[in-house]
C-alpha cells in the first residue's frame, strides 16, 4: 500500500493479484521466482521487501486497508 511518509522502518509491500487463490506451495514458489529476478536485476537480498501472493477474491480486503498503486506488467 502506498503512503505519504517514508521512515527508517518502512518496508516496500508488493500486491501480487493472481486470477485464482494461490496455495500455499504454489505462493512459495512464485514469492521464489519474484526474489530471484529481483536479484537477477540487482536487487539487494536485504531490501525490505514483503510481497503478498493473493487471489482476485481477496483483493478487497487490501483495497480497504490503505491506498493501493496499480502497475501492470510491460
Amino acid at each position: 500500500m502506498v503512503e505519504d511518509r517514508l521512515t527508517v522502518l518502512s518496508d516496500i509491500d508488493v500486491l501480487v493479484v493472481l486470477p485464482h487463490k494461490p496455495g500455499f506451495k504454489e505462493a512459495v514458489e512464485l514469492r521464489a521466482k519474484i526474489l530471484e529476478e529481483a536479484e537477477k536485476l540487482g536487487l539487494p537480498l536485504y531490501a525490505p521487501i514483503e510481497l503478498h501472493i493473493i487471489g482476485r477474491e481477496e483483493l478487497t480486503r487490501y483495497t480497504r486497508k490503505g491506498k493501493i498503486m496499480k502497475i501492470s506488467p510491460s
